[in-house]
């Protein structure tokens, strides 16, 4: 009969007899704090991205380095990924009132979403097809331009390859590496910065399977909308509000754009006019970063919340036994970064939701809002400058997280590695 190994024994080396039921050691390893890191991270980066349409004419290759960029994005800032995600949740909400105003009863959020994402494609005699939203769509519509279209909401959900399984286990991971974490603080076991890194990213992960839960995922074909009219009539019909050039469609009059039209309005900067492949004008896609900007003050209070919790949670390894003195100060100094622009650029996020101060404004250094009054090199730089240099240190502090919650691993202390005790949890009968 099999004999019973301890469990802080190694099968082989330290026992050479028969095992039968070997117990569960007391300790983790280093590979098993990585590997779970990364399980959660990694899932939920790709099931988490609800990516705009491609263009028609776009390949595999094209579609992949599009969402790894993304990937990279919500890892590095995962709450701007997030704030993304309540905008467009925000924009296809205020679609369907649009749209009920109208007298169209049976548009959804999904047609909001899709049709914000790029589904529908405009094909006229005169110009070359190009993506509408859904302002465009009640433009035209009201018109008489174009017929309502007929597109089911359960016939956008069967374009949609959203997997439920991987959705699942993602978020059964967050709860396990949430509860681990949660059960490691209270039996007073320390959680590596790794950990906590991981936690913050999930906290954003969180919000944006929230605010993307009706966003048809990985969606690849477009509805073709014909219109007779010519673009050049319709522009014409507009009169001086359609006067103005169009930066990446014919529609930008109604549905704006994503570069910017006109003062005042967000947009990417010129530097990032044609990234992403939108060197041809009328855009063939909308990018996933074409959206409007906070339209409430409520949705702009909880980015700002959501931004700073973010942050805040990288400081519960303020006190951490990192190998040098050198090293936690690192950490300490970054988290108070990532808190400080966090907190200044949630603030600014709120005070431009309401008409206000008329500065040009940067986000990441990657989108920006103009001044009306570009004359004028105070406005121009007043406010761009300081949130250009918040923009770069925010990345360096990201950057350094990241890199000393990695090489922190190679020496911490031993309470890192006990593992917590689950029958304290379980009812005694």
């Amino acid at each position: 009969m099999a004999s019973s190994c301890r469990a802080n024994l190694t099968v082989g080396e330290d026992f050479d007899g028969l095992c039968g039921w070997v117990e569960q050691p007391d300790y983790r390893g280093t590979f098993d704090i990585i590997f779970s890191c990364l399980v959660v991270v990694l899932t939920c980066t790709w099931t988490v991205l609800h990516l705009n349409l491609p263009a028609e004419d776009e390949g595999q290759m094209t579609i992949f380095i599009r969402k790894f960029r993304w990937s990279v994005l919500s890892i590095f800032a995962p709450e701007v990924v997030a704030l993304f995600a309540s905008c467009q949740w925000s924009s296809a909400r205020d679609s369907v009132e649009e749209m009920r105003a109208a007298g169209v009863t049976n548009w959804t959020v999904v047609h909001g979403f899709y049709a914000d994402m790029g589904g529908f494609i405009l094909r006229s005699p005169d110009m070359p097809p190009f993506p509408i939203n859904s302002r465009a769509i009640q433009y035209l519509v009201e018109k008489n331009y174009l017929t309502f279209p007929k597109i089911e909401e359960r016939d956008i959900r069967d374009h949609s390859k959203a997997d439920k399984f991987a959705k699942s286990l993602a978020i059964i991971q967050i709860g396990w590496m949430a509860s681990q974490c949660a059960a490691r603080v209270r039996e007073s076991l320390l959680v590596t910065p790794l950990e906590m890194t991981t936690i913050a990213f999930t906290v954003c992960t969180i919000a944006s399977y929230y605010f993307w839960f009706n966003k048809p995922f990985d969606v690849e074909k477009h509805t073709d909308l014909t219109i007779t009219t010519t673009i050049r009539e319709i522009l014409l019909d507009a009169g001086p509000a359609a006067r103005m050039p169009y930066e990446d469609t014919p529609m930008d009059f109604v549905q704006g754009s994503g570069i910017s039209y006109g003062p005042g309005t967000w947009g990417r900067k010129n530097l990032f006019k044609s990234f992403g492949g939108l060197k041809t004008r009328p855009i063939r896609r909308i990018p996933n970063d074409y959206t409007p900007p906070p339209q409430s003050i409520r949705l702009a209070c909880f980015g700002w919340a959501l931004s700073v919790l973010h942050c805040a949670i990288h400081a519960g390894s303020w006190d951490f036994a990192f190998p040098t003195l050198a090293e936690q100060w690192v950490w300490r100094c970054s988290c108070v970064v990532l808190l400080i622009v966090s907190f200044l650029g949630g603030l600014l996020d709120v005070v431009t939701v309401k008409p206000g101060p008329d500065f040009t404004i940067c986000l990441l250094g990657i989108w920006e809002k103009q001044t009306t009054n570009p004359e004028s090199r105070f406005r121009r730089w007043a406010l761009d400058l300081p949130t250009t240099v918040c923009a770069v240190s925010y990345f360096i502090a990201r950057l350094m997280l990241l890199a000393q919650a990695a090489v922190a691993l190679r020496s911490m202390p031993g309470s890192v590695y006990r593992t917590v005790e689950w029958t304290n949890y379980l009812p005694h009968m």
